[in-house]
């Protein structure tokens, strides 16, 4: 793999995988009546196939979780992923051919101000490289912890050159907890210490 980081999880983005999200992508369109990924080519499909990418992990991992799918808007946002009663938000960063090394050596745990105000528990931040199909977990935090910590960014600003078309807030990657530490028990830990994340002994 062309990741060597090994606090991410890497894998192989499956064609599977991409055939899911080429007909669950309309339903999300349809429904919610607005795009988050509408200046890409593969839009609505970005966050499914970070969906796909964190179940594969979690089947591995044997975790109690439920994964929520499609919702029509009128019942609420239930987020991605369940476990032990928390919700969790899957976020994932589309890369391609041309923009691939920015992802590779310096990215950031982005949420969309209009994701913000969402009632989840907890953040879960993947990426796809679609050129090679290569998928990501950066890692995780609980959504205190990544509304305490992140910095925003407003609709305008000049980032790398070109303005910012919807506000967010980004947290760097290294702040985020290892996805080898998600748990019910080290979520349900870190929302009752405000501010801490978990720590390996190296």
């Amino acid at each position: 793999m062309i990741f060597n980081d090994a606090k991410w999880h890497v894998t192989k983005v499956r064609q599977a995988w991409r055939d899911i999200a080429k007909q669950e992508a309309p339903k999300y369109a349809e429904n919610y009546g607005f795009n988050t990924h509408a200046d890409l080519p593969n839009r609505d499909e970005v966050g499914i196939i970070g969906r796909e990418i964190v179940r594969e992990w979690v089947e591995a991992k044997k975790l109690r979780a439920e994964f929520s799918g499609f919702v029509p808007q009128q019942y609420g946002d239930f987020g991605d992923l369940i476990i032990d009663g928390l919700k969790c938000d899957i976020k994932t960063r589309y890369k391609n051919r041309e923009n691939a090394k920015f992802f590779l050596y310096g990215d950031a745990a982005r949420v969309y101000d209009h994701h913000i105000g969402k009632p989840m528990d907890v953040y879960i931040f993947c990426g796809w490289l679609e050129n090679v199909q290569v998928g990501v977990i950066f890692g995780w935090c609980t959504r205190n912890y990544f509304l305490n910590r992140s910095y925003a960014v407003p609709k305008g600003e000049i980032v790398r050159g070109y303005p910012v078309r919807s506000a967010y807030h980004e947290l760097e990657l290294a702040r985020l907890n290892q996805i080898e530490d998600f748990s019910a028990e080290n979520i349900a830990w870190l929302m009752q210490h405000e501010g801490a994340i978990i720590t390996r002994e190296t």
